[in-house]
Formats: C-alpha cells, structure tokens, sequence
C-alpha cells in the first residue's frame, strides 16, 4: 500500500480522458494474481464507455472489476428543472443529454457482466463497503 501510495501521490486532476486501454493494460502487467479491481471514473460518454467495458471484458479473465461512478447532483437537478427562459431550457437539454449518456454507458457495462455501483458522494462509502462484503459474501473474489 505504501508503494502504490508513494506512485500517486505526484498525480493531479486534469481536463483529459482517461485512456483505458493503457492504464488496465499496465494493471494487468503489473497485479498478476486474482484481484478485485476497483475503477473510480465517470462515464458520460458512450465512445470511451466502449473502451471501458472492452477493458473490463479482458480484465474479466483474470480479476473481477468494479466501476464505481459518482452521480452529479446538480447535473441530476438540472435535468429535472423546469425550465423558465432560453438558457435554462438549453441547460436542461444538455444536461438531459449527458444524464441519458451516462445511463447508457452504465447499463452497456451491466449487460457486459462488469460489476457496477452508482451512488452520490453522501452515499458511497457505506454502498462500496456493503458491495465488497456482497462480493465477499458471494465467494466472488
């Protein structure tokens, strides 16, 4: 843990899309035994949704991956939003389009066999830790 600590802590956020292809590539180079593999990401779109569940599939032989994702409460408000002038009805238009994206990235990694779990930050600590002990429970890992 301490190595693993130690090689991310350099990294920062940028404005850049994950490249799934390489990163769980290097990962299965690098962990060889069974493992549970858990990718925090959001997926709004569905061409990079593609190469995330193509990864996940390879990834399926040999360990088993989870996608976690974080839902936007306020990307959620505003698809719900009546709107009340030009912009807002642009804003909710936008935002429908990227809640609708979402979803159906989420489902085309369901229907591929990758585990899921999409909760809101309030949520998500007790709902990952009750995922694992599923997974567990299930002999899964």
């Amino acid at each position: 843990m301490r190595r693993f600590l130690d090689a991310v802590r350099p990294l920062r956020a940028g404005e850049v899309e994950a490249d799934y292809d390489e990163a769980l590539a290097q990962l299965s180079r690098w962990q060889r035994r069974r493992a549970l593999i858990v990718i925090f990401t959001d997926v709004l779109d569905p061409d990079q949704g593609q190469a995330l569940v193509r990864q996940c599939a390879r990834l399926r032989r040999q360990h088993l991956p989870l996608v976690i994702t974080v839902r936007d409460p306020a990307l959620e408000d505003t698809a719900r939003a009546r709107p009340v002038d030009a912009p807002s009805t642009y804003a909710r238009a936008v935002a429908s389009g990227l809640v609708a994206d979402r979803e159906q990235t989420l489902e085309l990694l369901r229907r591929s066999g990758v585990e899921t779990l999409d909760a809101d930050a309030r949520t998500l600590s007790p709902r990952l830790v009750n995922r694992y002990l599923e997974l567990k429970r299930s002999s899964r890992l």
